[in-house]
């Protein structure tokens, strides 16, 4: 699907909801999302690519962020049970709820994604401070 149609697509959408408000707008920036899911997965389909592979990382990262959702909530809500204040619940949530997603991606759905990302993060910082070619001929320019 081309960028075009997309935007054409969530114009339409978008203007139709925009008669009956906000929420309105909201529903119709739904609507033109769960209107290209399908249009983009008929395009993967005739695609020569293996789109079941990327398919499947894409719902095990979905269920991670699942987990997210759900462990940020939780402990939102027992932060409120204990009367703190929202702010500090949704802080301990977030960061709980990352220390779930990350650790469900490493260890359960996508064993060593993590590491190897920051394996080649670590790689690409270590050779842009050492001195790559490009830094050192910076330096003789100067």
């Amino acid at each position: 699907m081309s960028a075009g149609a997309q935007v054409v697509i969530a114009a339409i959408c978008v203007t139709i909801g925009a008669q009956f408000g906000l929420s309105g707008v909201r529903l119709g920036w739904s609507a033109a999302s769960a209107c290209m899911v399908p249009v983009a997965l008929l395009v993967l389909k005739a695609c020569p690519i293996e789109w079941r592979v990327q398919l499947s990382s894409a719902v095990r990262i979905a269920w991670a962020g699942a987990g997210f959702v759900a462990a940020f909530f939780t402990v939102r809500h027992l932060m409120d049970g204990l009367g703190s204040p929202i702010w500090i619940g949704s802080l301990v949530g977030t960061g709980l709820g990352l220390a779930l997603y990350t650790a469900l991606i490493e260890f359960l759905l996508l064993p060593g994604y993590v590491t190897a990302a920051l394996r080649s993060l670590r790689a690409m910082v270590t050779l842009r401070t050492t001195g790559s070619p490009l830094t050192s001929m910076s330096r003789s320019v100067a």
